[in-house]
């Protein structure tokens, strides 16, 4: 069954699209996910969800309004209780009392964790090699296993918070709620009064002053461990770690170096004939070069968490996180990270580390043992949540670039037939008959550069793409299905990425996925493929017109939020 876009004034497309078999005859997109009706406290007179993408409140608030998560829901485990008088209750009374975020704190915070990291008993002459007990998960899962409490986003300009009010629909329906850092003062101070029943905002200062950018890719800037309840049965939110500085580093040859060598090996040549393909994938880095993780420090600072520095460089995108049937985490790591990860140690060690112990300062990093850190090929994309999704616990799928390339070329070959120029009538003069020529060579060029481009970034991926399969494939328990996902931009076609997503469970305990748009028959084929694997998921696709526009910024809907909850 295809997907039925919500009909929203001003959006061609809708406000947010119901994979196969939601549709609604409502308009609303989400007749069968749980939620407050349309007209609920915080919506515009009469409207309904799906309005909200186009309406915009011009009522401002005249002070800043701080870290208010009142409203956000503390569910303990079976057996736990909570109270105002709780840790975690006395930590939101003091986040509510903030103003604002104070980035100069998280700077002072973030070289104290420096400080506390250089005099780890870790990085003496023993190394990495003692055994060791981490201090807890410091990634939540994201194959859906995990119940979401809350995710954080930043709205810094238009595209920001066209993809924060997509997502406070998807958190009305499941029952989570957002905390956005908006930059202090009143510019979006108007989107707290549209959904206060799911959106809190973090106003952030001191951003210049600092040096920070206001990135809206928040998965990138650190971890936040998933809450857990202490001794005493109070629910206590997870601890808050970003990585460790690049100071010094190259990282962009070291990642180009590695590419090469690593791709050189899979195709028996020489690794000077791969080294130019290595490079057409975008890096890493970015957040250290923006300052971003003090986002996340001031964030933790604010809300007296603990703050640590990790040993090793991991971007959240690069780092996937799932659940093993007996419990315990595993993680699925880019081999960009390894070879980043592996400089960093050997700049602070003052001597060469083995992979060994790379593993372990990762492992230490994340949480989990040794054994379940997987190295795993970057997927034709320097994150590898650009190429790889969980469809539900033990199946991850990976794109398919043959697939990809296959599928969009029959695609484009039939809706450009669609616009082929009409021939002018056999009684045209000779410069109607002239202009027709060039219409229709201009028309068969688009076509003939579309297919060079599809073919161009099949090459430049699939091997990468199938270093990655080879490497999923070698894990226990874990099932890898192949899917048409990621497409390319074309002479005539946009990019799609329907991969780059959100995954949990709402809090009725259904999980649900939330991925970018696309053209409608590419989003049907995939969105059908994703519910194969995996029935009862609820899945959003956001506006298509979104998409582009934050594709060309390198990150997607997965890159913007960072979930925090609980297992």
């Amino acid at each position: 069954m295809p997907t039925r876009p919500i009909s929203t004034p001003g959006v061609s497309s809708g406000a947010l699209i119901d994979s196969p078999g939601n549709s609604s005859a409502s308009g609303a997109g989400v007749s069968d996910r749980p939620g407050p009706a349309s007209g609920d406290a915080g919506d515009p007179a009469g409207a309904t969800p799906s309005d909200l993408l186009s309406h915009h409140d011009s009522t401002a608030v005249e002070r800043t309004t701080g870290l208010d998560i009142s409203h956000l829901p503390i569910t303990p485990a079976a057996g736990g209780t909570t109270s105002p008088a709780s840790p975690l209750g006395v930590r939101m009374a003091n986040m509510r009392a903030a103003p604002a975020l104070d980035i100069a704190t998280g700077i002072s915070a973030f070289e104290r964790a420096t400080l506390e990291r250089r005099s780890d008993p870790a990085l003496g002459p023993q190394g990495l090699a003692a055994p060791t007990t981490a201090p807890g998960p410091r990634a939540l899962p994201e194959d859906g296993s995990a119940t979401i409490r809350a995710m954080h986003m930043v709205c810094a300009d238009d595209l920001d918070r066209a993809f924060v009010e997509q997502m406070a629909l998807v958190a009305r329906s499941e029952g989570f709620r957002l905390v956005v850092q908006v930059p202090a003062g009143q510019q979006y101070q108007d989107l707290g009064q549209k959904y206060p029943d799911v959106i809190s905002l973090a106003p952030l200062r001191g951003m210049q002053q600092a040096g920070v950018d206001f990135t809206a890719w928040t998965e990138d800037q650190g971890e936040v461990a998933p809450d857990r309840l202490d001794a005493s049965g109070h629910l206590r939110p997870g601890e808050v770690a970003i990585s460790a500085p690049l100071k010094g580093l190259d990282i962009r040859k070291l990642m180009e170096d590695g590419r090469a060598q690593r791709l050189s090996q899979h195709l028996h040549v020489e690794p000077w004939e791969v080294s130019f393909q290595a490079m057409l994938i975008p890096m890493q880095g970015s957040v250290w070069e923006s300052s971003a993780d003090l986002l996340m420090a001031a964030r933790a600072v604010a809300t007296e968490r603990p703050l640590s520095e990790r040993l090793t460089y991991l971007e959240g995108g690069n780092v996937l996180m799932g659940k093993k049937p007996d419990g315990g985490l595993y993680a699925l790591v880019g081999r960009d990270s390894q070879v980043i990860s592996q400089a960093v140690l050997e700049r602070d060690l003052g001597r060469k580390v083995s992979a060994d112990e790379v593993t372990e300062a990762v492992a230490r990093d994340l949480g989990v043992a040794a054994a379940d850190v997987h190295w795993i090929e970057q997927p034709g994309a320097f994150h590898l949540d650009m190429g790889m999704l969980f469809a539900r616990p033990g199946v991850v799928i990976l794109n398919d670039a043959r697939a990809s390339a296959r599928q969009l070329k029959e695609h484009l070959e039939k809706t450009h037939e669609s616009s082929r120029p009409e021939p002018p009538p056999a009684s045209a003069d000779a410069a109607a008959k002239a202009d027709y020529q060039k219409r229709l060579k201009k028309w068969e060029d688009e076509l003939v550069s579309a297919r060079f481009d599809i073919k161009m970034w099949c090459d430049c991926v699939l091997p990468f793409e199938d270093l990655a399969a080879a490497e999923l494939q070698q894990i226990p328990g874990l099932s890898v299905v192949r899917l048409a996902g990621v497409f390319p931009k074309t002479k005539i076609s946009p990019p799609a990425n329907f991969l780059n997503g959100e995954r949990g469970k709402g809090a009725n305990g259904t999980e649900f996925f939330v991925g970018l748009g696309g053209d409608p028959a590419l989003q049907d084929a995939f969105a059908a493929e994703l519910k194969k694997l995996n029935p009862g998921l609820h899945t959003y696709f956001l506006p298509p017109e979104l998409t582009a526009k934050t594709l060309e910024k390198k990150g997607g809907i997965g890159c913007r939020c960072k979930a925090e909850g609980s297992l």
